[in-house]
């Protein structure tokens, strides 16, 4: 291409892109004529700045490719932030009023801009006023309308996720395929996922649809730059999934620096973008990872060397914290993720039966349904909508909240993540555990009193830490947990405890559950406090009875408290003395032991006041009609769980308007071409 005819390529392709900008629409050809020899074509990375809050203004920019972030800084007042993209203008009032840079702008992604010098701009307004005059006009009403509307552009951005496996071909495939699936479900969202694995086609397949060939010479010749050019090359599969299919040994190595604008244009199109990276991470791959906000990487016991391997590629290109590692199997894998909760995917050697089987999807989820529900609370994290439950403490009142689980199976109300206090802590581990609610109930109706009277009064010591030690609590918490970790539940679950001597809350999330949750229920007075780690712990209620923090830090996006604390007066108003008190009664001769009455009073205030003072942080917040019950009667099971379906059923439609997946006002509607 000769100069003259690379002068008319670069006049056509950007006048043609100029005309589309509010900025620059009412120009004549001859304003053209004179502004673009003067533009030049500006590129920035992921994470630069283009210009600073104070800056002298560099000039007029126009986003072609990628998208900003621009925060307005003033005195006094919050900061202002808005997200902009291809066709908005930056720096307007610095060229023409020649003021300082108003706002800072980041890129978000990689960005091209179409860029012209404060210099080079003041220099031609000067030799042809008319511009001057006729942008002026322009630019009073484009901050008109920037400033009524600026607020609402951008902000609902694309989510863009890589994901690489050491999964065997061909379950790597499915792994992507199912997981796209499940980001269009719980989203109800437009769902792209690329495919980029060297295996072509095997992807695109799984949603019974066939991609076209792409060879290295045709992609040379596109213009990456017009939107509509990958349009022929995307298939809409089974269950409305879009499929691309770029395989990366298919790219030439000059396609390296498009890669940023390809992806830019993926997400203008989408809401969500998963690319398949496969079980290679090349250059173009490594290129990708540097692009998207979330890398996930898994892995398995069959693919653990492989594994150790993409991992360390990964961290040498893209930030630790943005990698999302996981792990297929049914056990954890020792020697890979260290302490704590990690995401494990429950997966055998029988999904690859099923992958080489005729509707492969279908089957998965009605063989695997465990893997399935996995699978589910992961698209659910990557996009914002995850669950998180906190149950409060309340001894016998916490019975209320198996009724509450019953209704959430029953209205398929996701659970993600747990935490809890005392008795709720308990019945969190049990969740976190895969424990069905029909089975807690089940459980509950043998815990009468009798049952209760016979396992405490063996505990029962001449009082020095505790009028209770303990020992038959733990014993029976035992027998539920069964020797497990934390790291062994199909949940992440955080239970609270107090330490009694430095008044500390103590969040649990290692170790032994049964130990955990026994230190979490350990009712002052009540149980011997019990020693663990060097700190001797007391129930959590004292500090945090409804623990909705430690599930909101725990990641939760959409939050719900079990709150079971009312006034004191609440809790004894009507009510008969509890099995507590009988056995004081039995032992003492005593009516109803003051201390006993004492004791409970204080822990009821306190606990109610620091629930009131916490709970603003939640999203639903699920109160179960128990006045007049006491936090010592057991054997009002039955009850007592119907209070909790009762008061569950009347927030379920608040909780569904959250979940796009359950919502009737979130349901996909018939989607229009994605380009």
């Amino acid at each position: 291409m000769s100069l003259s005819e690379s002068s008319l390529w670069w006049e056509r392709q950007w006048s043609q892109f100029l005309r589309g900008v509010s900025l620059f629409k009412d120009f004549k050809d001859e304003d053209f004529e004179k502004i673009i020899p003067k533009i030049q074509l500006v590129s920035l990375t992921r994470g630069s700045v283009l210009f600073r809050q104070g800056d002298d203004s560099p000039g007029l920019f126009i986003i072609t490719s990628g998208r900003v972030r621009v925060v307005y800084r003033r005195i006094n007042q919050e900061s202002v932030e808005v997200i902009l993209g291809p066709g908005d203008c930056l720096g307007e009032s610095g060229v023409i009023l020649e003021e300082k840079c108003v706002a800072t702008v980041h890129a978000l992604t990689s960005c091209e801009f179409l860029g012209i010098s404060r210099e080079d701009f003041s220099e031609t307004l000067k030799e042809y006023p008319e511009i001057y005059l006729r942008l002026s006009q322009v630019l009073a009403h484009h901050v008109l309308q920037t400033n009524i509307s600026r607020q609402n552009l951008g902000q609902r951005q694309a989510k863009f996720f890589a994901i690489s496996s050491s999964l065997p071909f061909p379950e790597r495939q499915f792994f992507s395929a199912y997981l796209g699936l499940q980001l269009q479900e719980q989203t109800r969202s437009r769902v792209l996922v690329v495919d980029m694995d060297e295996k072509f086609g095997k992807l695109a397949s799984l949603f019974e649809t066939q991609p076209p060939e792409i060879d290295r010479e045709f992609v040379r010749k596109l213009n990456r730059r017009e939107g509509a050019w990958f349009k022929t090359f995307i298939r809409r599969g089974a269950f409305g999934m879009d499929i691309l299919s770029v395989p990366a040994n298919r790219l030439a190595k000059e396609s390296m620096q498009d890669i940023p604008i390809f992806l830019n244009l993926l997400r203008e199109n989408y809401d969500i973008v998963l690319v398949h990276l496969g079980n290679v991470l090349g250059p173009h791959e490594q290129r990708v990872l540097i692009e998207v906000e979330r890398v996930i990487l898994v892995g398995s016991e069959e693919g653990r060397q492989e594994y150790l391997r993409l991992d360390e590629k990964m961290v040498s290109s893209v930030d630790p914290s943005q990698i999302l590692r996981l792990w297929c199997g049914n056990s954890r894998p020792p020697g890979i993720f260290g302490d704590g909760w990690k995401w494990r995917i429950p997966w055998d050697s029988t999904v690859s039966d099923i992958v080489s089987s005729p509707e492969p999807l279908l089957k998965f989820s009605q063989l695997h349904p465990s893997s399935c529900q996995a699978l589910e609370r992961l698209a659910r994290h990557l996009t914002g909508f995850s669950v998180g439950v906190a149950f409060g403490s309340g001894a016998a009142l916490g019975y209320s909240i198996i009724g509450v689980l019953k209704v959430f199976k029953r209205e398929r109300i996701p659970i993600d993540l747990v935490s809890g206090t005392s008795m709720g802590a308990f019945l969190a581990g049990l969740v976190a555990m895969g424990m069905e609610p029909e089975e807690m109930e089940k459980r509950a109706f043998k815990a009468n009193r009798e049952w209760i009277y016979g396992h405490i009064l063996r505990d029962i010591s001449i009082p020095h830490a505790g009028f209770f030690s303990g020992q038959s609590l733990f014993r029976i918490f035992g027998e539920y947990f069964q020797g497990k970790t934390f790291e062994d539940l199909g949940l992440p679950f955080s239970c609270v405890a107090s330490d009694i001597e430095s008044g500390e809350e103590v969040v649990l999330s290692k170790g032994s559950v049964t130990e955990a949750t026994r230190a979490s229920c350990s009712l002052p007075v009540i149980f011997t406090p019990f020693h663990r780690e060097g700190r001797f712990l007391i129930d959590g209620g004292l500090v945090n009875p409804v623990p909705i923090r430690v599930v909101a830090d725990m990641g939760a996006d959409i939050l719900i408290a079990i709150n079971l604390t009312l006034p004191a007066a609440d809790y004894t108003s009507g009510a008969k003395p509890g099995f507590l008190s009988s056995i004081f009664k039995a032992l003492g001769g005593v009516k109803y032991p003051n201390v006993f009455h004492t004791l409970l009073h204080t822990l009821y205030t306190a606990e109610y006041e620091i629930a009131k003072s916490q709970l603003g942080i939640a999203h639903v917040i699920i109160q179960p009609e128990i006045k007049g019950v006491s936090w010592t009667d057991f054997g009002q099971a039955k009850s007592l769980i119907a209070l909790g379906e009762i008061a569950a059923e009347k927030v379920v439609p608040r909780i569904k308007a959250m979940l796009p997946a359950l919502s009737p006002f979130c349901q996909m509607p018939k989607r229009p071409d994605a380009i």
